[in-house]
């Protein structure tokens, strides 16, 4: 890559621009076919500056260094923005008559969410093909489905251990990107076990949800207005 512009900086400013402090997919991988975001940078048309923002000024951006930064214009593209209620979006959800608060509970199997029945969710993978987990997820929601259908169950509640030692964590998707940091206190958490930790590596969720068929635990059902665990 450093050949891309090394007519026009040093390694030095290269490692500095070019060098995250990350190892590659902690966070997401961005490309450039055919290298045509250098070419500007080659042109003479655009330069880069790395570091912290410390505030905006009159004149544009003055950075944690001392640097001003003049602009014209200033396009906030600090990353994204999770929903405040995820995964229920603009739901309000209840549970026997009280305010259902995600961020408290567990994600089961990176699907569903425990203490609320028959809902389910597809997220892919953030660290690797989108659609390797909401194919995985999909197809496991449907051997829930069927297995519901043959035994004759209504309802299936994910429920928590009590007496597992389940740790809550955050959730993060496999990366350390700011947008999850940022919202590691309104999103559920997952836990240190299965099936409470899923959803970020797939030869893992693979073995366990595909090929390992369908599991009931800390599933509770309910067939003919009786539970059964």
């Amino acid at each position: 890559m450093f050949n891309e512009v090394k007519s026009v900086m040093d390694r030095e400013e290269f490692d500095k621009h070019f060098s995250p402090p990350y190892n590659p997919w902690e966070q997401r991988f961005c490309l450039a076919p055919g290298g045509d975001f250098f070419q500007p940078i080659r042109e003479g048309k655009a330069t880069m500056v790395t570091g912290h923002i410390d505030h905006f000024t009159e004149k544009g951006i003055k950075m944690k260094d001392g640097k001003n930064i003049e602009a014209d214009l200033i396009i906030s593209a600090t990353g994204l923005t999770i929903q405040q209620n995820f995964p229920f979006s603009t739901m309000k959800v209840t549970v026997d008559g009280k305010p259902y608060v995600a961020a408290t509970h567990l994600i089961y199997n990176a699907f569903m969410i425990n203490e609320v029945p028959n809902f389910a969710f597809v997220i892919g993978y953030t660290n690797a093909s989108w659609t390797l987990k909401a194919d995985i997820a999909s197809m496991y929601f449907t051997k829930m489905l069927n297995y519901m259908r043959s035994n004759k169950i209504s309802k299936v509640v994910p429920k928590e251990d009590p007496d597992g030692n389940v740790k809550h964590e955050y959730f993060n998707g496999g990366l350390s990107s700011g947008y999850f940091t940022r919202s590691g206190d309104i999103l559920p958490k997952q836990g240190d076990k299965f099936p409470w930790k899923g959803g970020v590596n797939y030869i893992l969720d693979l073995v366990q949800m595909t090929f390992g068929g369908f599991s009931t635990d800390s599933l509770e059902f309910e067939k003919e207005n009786k539970k059964n665990s």
